[in-house]
């Protein structure tokens, strides 16, 4: 749970209080919780960088970071899909990841796609909006339908 929150920390999709509030509903579950935890539970008075950093400070797995980012993309997919978050704001969060390195190789072409195909749909130039978020949708969906 911790890559998950800070790839969406990263991508600012995701509060400090948020973030406060898992780690202290973590804190009530421990016997004696790790420092980091505690670090977390005061996220809202911290930098989001220091957040992000000991965020990662936290062990994990490919296969953690594999279904971070999976849950991430139907985390975004939701959002789209049931309108909470427009497809400006989902595409800059995929670029805003692909800047910082963080999504998967496989689907870099794909982010560039939808963010260029954004691009001219906005600037009235080629396509509609609708279409672009139809391809965000779809490139979404697709990634955590093929596991």
């Amino acid at each position: 749970m911790t890559e998950f929150f800070r790839l969406r920390l990263a991508c600012r999709i995701c509060s400090l209080d948020e973030i406060e509030t898992w780690a202290n509903n973590q804190i009530g579950n421990l016997e004696q919780p790790p420092f980091l935890l505690c670090e977390l539970a005061t996220a809202s008075q911290l930098q989001r960088a220091d957040v992000i950093n000991a965020l990662m400070c936290y062990p994990r797995s490919t296969k953690e970071k594999d279904s971070a980012w999976l849950l991430l993309c139907r985390f975004l997919y939701t959002d789209l899909s049931q309108e909470h978050r427009g497809v400006e704001e989902t595409i800059a969060a995929l670029w805003t990841l692909k800047q910082l390195h963080e999504i998967p190789g496989h689907i870099e072409s794909e982010v560039a796609w939808v963010e260029d195909a954004l691009s001219l749909a906005r600037d009235g130039i080629y396509g509609a909006m609708e279409d672009v978020t139809t391809s965000t949708l779809t490139m979404l969906r697709q990634q955590f339908e093929r596991v």
